[in-house]
């Protein structure tokens, strides 16, 4: 299996958009349990790779779908974290806790499909920004770093275009009622980095209640 390749720093200098948007940055890592059974967790839960062959049997939590969550979750505040994507094909998101594991339909993913998601899938030449199974087609960008600022406040999730320059690529407005999980979806040979800050907090986990 080919091995990850290390993860990429953090510029030195930023924009004063992101500089502000990094005031609320969270350090997030993937959930090896909910992760599907073609991916492969490295670099501390940090990274995940959809491999062709298989990562383990099935199990309880696991996603039948092409799809693994973080281990944090949020009910209350502002949050902001960071995604490296090494290709297009790949879909960022937010759900409720009863988002379902298993596939329905013909599709590999749900991000959206339902009333209890939100996501952007990130296509080779455009966007689209899906809830309630109702998307939006947008622009597509050339850079494969994105971000995803969350404000429970005020009721707003609003995706980022990172490179060439920090741009708001869509935001959902929505009267959010129940802890939001970070969930990631990903064609083969994908692979997808959550960034890391220094000294940006480590969120609790669900077991361990939310960010207030």
């Amino acid at each position: 299996m080919e091995a990850p390749g290390p993860l990429a720093p953090v510029p030195s200098t930023v924009c004063p958009l992101r500089r502000k948007l990094w005031q609320n940055y969270r350090n997030l890592t993937f959930d090896p349990i909910s992760a599907n059974r073609h991916f492969y967790l490295s670099h501390q839960d940090q990274q995940v790779k959809h491999c062709r062959q298989s990562q383990g049997p099935g199990r309880p939590g696991r996603f039948e779908l092409w799809q693994v969550q973080c281990t944090q979750s949020f009910q209350a505040g502002h949050h902001y974290w960071e995604v490296r994507a090494s290709d297009h094909s790949v879909t960022l998101g937010v759900s409720y806790p009863q988002l379902s594991r298993c596939r329905v339909g013909p599709h590999t993913d749900n991000i959206g499909r339902g009333p209890c998601s939100w996501g952007l899938c990130v296509q080779g030449d455009s966007l689209q920004a899906w809830h309630n199974g109702q998307a939006q087609r947008l622009p597509g960008v050339s850079g494969r770093l994105l971000g995803m600022d969350l404000d429970l406040t005020s009721g707003c999730l609003t995706f980022y275009s990172l490179e060439p320059q920090t741009q708001p690529l869509y935001t959902f407005h929505a009267l959010f009622n129940q802890p939001l999980t970070p969930v990631f979806w990903l064609l083969e040979g994908r692979t997808l980095t959550l960034c890391h800050q220094p000294g940006a907090v480590f969120p609790p986990g669900p077991q361990e209640g939310v960010l207030s």
